[in-house]
């Protein structure tokens, strides 16, 4: 096996275990806080009245954590950084799905609707371009930056491919969601 497969499995290993870590966080605290204690309420009811949010705010909501990993491949310091964000995209996509799934008209449905459809498509790219990264960053060897330079033109494909995506994902979220949420208004509410 190569040294390249080895550190590529390490790293994937280490970003889901990262990621499992912080969703048992993210479901620990919304069971903690309990139904009473939902703080998502008034986020599903913004959405319950058929409010379009702007295109730039879906988009940067589907791009800051794949953006966030991404730069991370240009510092030494991703080898600590990105475990902490997988962490922390578990930690906050968890507890999101279940203080809304445990505390509003619709649950499970409404949280899929709100958050499961943006992450089918950007948790795949958050992984992929995470474990790239902490393998990039494991590699630094005595240096603290990457020029951009530096990077292969295979690192760009990529990053052209994960925006793309992202920007797609954006926009079927942005056209989509509210028609799906209409559509399902009377199972949220039963």
């Amino acid at each position: 096996m190569t040294k390249d497969k080895t550190l590529g499995g390490r790293a994937l290993a280490l970003c889901c275990g990262a990621f499992a870590l912080g969703a048992a966080g993210g479901f620990a605290l919304a069971a903690w806080l309990g139904p009473g204690g939902d703080p998502l309420s008034g986020y599903a009811l913004g959405f319950s009245v058929g409010v379009r949010v702007p295109f730039w705010e879906v988009f940067w909501n589907a791009l800051r954590w794949p953006l966030l990993v991404w730069a991370l491949n240009f510092t030494a310091l991703g080898v600590w950084l990105t475990p902490a964000m997988f962490v922390l995209r578990g930690f906050f996509l968890c507890f999101g799905v279940a203080c809304l799934s445990g505390g509003a008209q619709g649950g499970l449905l409404l949280a899929f609707l709100l958050f499961g459809l943006d992450a089918l498509v950007t948790l795949p790219i958050f992984f992929s371009l995470g474990v790239d990264s902490w393998r990039r960053a494991a590699g630094q060897r005595g240096r603290l930056w990457t020029s951009p330079r530096e990077m292969p033109r295979d690192f760009w494909l990529k990053s052209a491919l994960a925006l793309t995506g992202v920007l797609g994902c954006a926009g079927a979220g942005y056209w989509l969601l509210p028609t799906l949420l209409k559509t399902a208004a009377p199972l949220l509410r039963a």
